[in-house]
């Protein structure tokens, strides 16, 4: 969309299909951005955010069908690097996705923290302990990931995880 005439360039058009997704009738009536105040308006970099989001999403989506078709057929190793690496790449890309997902939620509602009952500016705390309770969170998370570690490494330090699944395959 071009923020200056407003024209959208590149869109699909379906016929009904906005209203009968916004509304369940076809014949609904949809509330575009030209209907409230351009103050109101999310930045035009939402748009990518979300596109962000839905192309890692097919690509998620992409990687076993395409492992699974490549181990099916037989004829080319699926098991390669290329696919390998893009198995790999699908975790940080995961991650990445839930984090774009967040700040579209978060940044497409601004100015607003509830849709036209209050905004962000009028929600914001004026408590003076918001530090404390921040750094008693930190504190109380790292404790957690020291006793996690410690706790592992008691687990595995006499017994490494191939001894115990070799041990499992003999009971089984």
């Amino acid at each position: 969309m071009n923020p200056d005439t407003l024209e959208v360039t590149g869109a699909i058009e379906i016929p009904w299909g906005l209203s009968f997704l916004a509304t369940g009738d076809p014949n609904g009536t949809v509330v575009g951005l030209n209907d409230f105040p351009r103050s109101e308006w999310p930045p035009l970099y939402v748009h990518y955010l979300f596109d962000s989001m839905v192309g890692i999403g097919f690509y998620l989506l992409a990687i076993p069908v395409l492992f699974l078709t490549i181990n099916k057929i037989k004829r080319w190793n699926a098991y390669n690097r290329w696919l390998l690496t893009g198995i790999v790449a699908g975790g940080p890309l995961s991650l990445l996705a839930i984090e774009l997902g967040w700040f579209y939620a978060e940044v497409g509602r601004q100015p607003w923290i509830i849709r036209g009952y209050m905004k962000v500016s009028d929600a914001v705390t004026t408590n003076p302990n918001v530090g404390v309770t921040f750094w008693l969170f930190a504190a109380l998370y790292a404790l957690l990931g020291v006793i996690c570690l410690f706790v592992l490494g008691r687990l595995f330090r006499n017994k490494p995880a191939e001894m115990e699944l070799e041990e499992r395959r003999i009971i089984l």
